[in-house]
């Protein structure tokens, strides 16, 4: 007997979860309903919506579905309570409060009703366009991003500490020496729908950072050096959304994100002597960050979205390795190396390139790898469109 009770409770927890694991979801529930509806099936969409209506009585998307084919089926009184139980959930919705008006008007009066008929169609089309959970979409970014590049930046400030102190002894010593810290930060992102509080997404960005460039001369010398920076990153991004109105959406993503970097470093000069040099050196990285964004989606209709946000993207890379080529006085160089961060006793540190045959002569905690960090601030607007 022990043994039978404990195989119907065996039975009824693997039922219960059986029926858990595949549960029909209100969402789901709620796309079907759509996708009837999109056909003009307006007796099975309608059904679809009441069953998401059953599993989730607080699914507005739902209850407006629902609302839509009431009256599209000529059913308005059932149609009008529907629209103003959405209305307590929007109150906002300017749209909404004056279609009720004109059911009102058509549920009060028969004459007339013909004119009212076809504004109010045109209002449930406007209503039902304004809808985002079509399954697929996808996001146009233009933003901007603010970027520290703390290690290019260190060295600026040190470079120019220096060249002050060096002034006094030798007049014509000018030097300059500038990171950048705006660029252009474009994105599209793919998109799907799970829910309708919940969005994935796949961004690739492209990340024109800029360039670190020192300028010198003085009598005895000319040189200028750059560090141009690019990258571009892929990621991807959970997107949860908090209903304001049945226009306006506010959203918070966050996700993993892989950025791909290139630094491209060029050195060209001349001495008073006559000697001249022309360096170049071009080294990748990868660097492996995370990003996050709070919006805003306002809903213009027909599938289309425009939104505002601000976000953070967290992404740095150590260590260059790569191959410095050039010529110095007309004698071709070419060897191995790469960038590191080297301490200086006067002014902190400086950038400085270093040949693996040469790394000996430094001593251990002298040096490590030049970081290029990307972190950045990022606000913008995007265009998104759903299908």
């Amino acid at each position: 007997m022990k043994n039978f009770w404990t195989l119907i409770v065996i039975i009824f927890v693997f039922g219960v979860s059986v029926q858990n694991v595949f549960a029909v979801s209100s969402d789901e529930y709620y796309r079907a309903g759509q996708s009837f509806y999109s056909r003009k099936d307006y007796a099975n969409a309608f059904q679809y919506f009441d069953a998401a209506l059953q599993v989730d009585p607080k699914n507005s998307s739902a209850l407006q579905g629902r609302a839509n084919c009431y009256y599209t089926q000529g059913q308005y009184q059932d149609a009008l309570t529907d629209y103003q139980n959405v209305l307590v959930k929007n109150p906002t919705n300017i749209q909404l409060s004056s279609f009720i008006e004109q059911i009102k008007a058509k549920i009060g009066s028969s004459s007339g009703a013909a004119n009212t008929n076809v504004f109010s169609r045109k209002t449930v089309k406007n209503l039902e366009s304004i809808d985002d959970s079509k399954a697929f979409g996808v996001r146009l970014e233009s933003g901007v991003g603010l970027v520290s590049l703390g290690d290019f930046n260190t060295d600026a400030k040190n470079i120019l500490k220096q060249a002050k102190d060096v002034k006094p002894y030798d007049p014509t010593y000018q030097e300059t020496a500038t990171v950048a810290s705006v660029y252009p930060d474009m994105t599209i992102e793919p998109t799907i729908k799970l829910f309708t509080f919940l969005e994935l997404g796949l961004p690739i960005s492209v990340m024109p950072i800029g360039d670190y460039r020192i300028a010198h001369s003085s009598v005895n010398q000319i040189d200028e050096q750059d560090y141009k920076v690019s990258a571009f990153g892929f990621g991807l991004n959970g997107r949860v959304f908090v209903e304001l109105n049945n226009v306006t959406k506010l959203f918070l993503s966050a996700g993993p994100v892989f950025v791909p970097m290139n630094l491209n470093y060029t050195d060209s000069g001349s001495q008073s002597s006559g000697s001249s040099w022309n360096y170049s050196a071009n080294s990748s990285n990868m660097a492996i960050g995370a990003q996050c964004q709070l919006g805003a989606d306002y809903h213009l209709g027909g599938g289309i979205l425009i939104s505002a946000y601000l976000g953070y993207r967290s992404a740095s890379a150590s260590g260059f390795p790569t191959t410095f080529n050039g010529t110095f006085g007309g004698t071709y160089y070419s060897f191995p190396g790469q960038f590191y961060v080297v301490k200086n006793p006067t002014y902190g540190s400086f950038i400085n390139f270093i040949g693996d045959q040469y790394l000996s002569n430094y001593s251990p905690g002298s040096y490590r790898p030049l970081e290029v960090d990307l972190s950045s601030v990022l606000s913008g607007v995007e265009l998104s469109m759903v299908f």
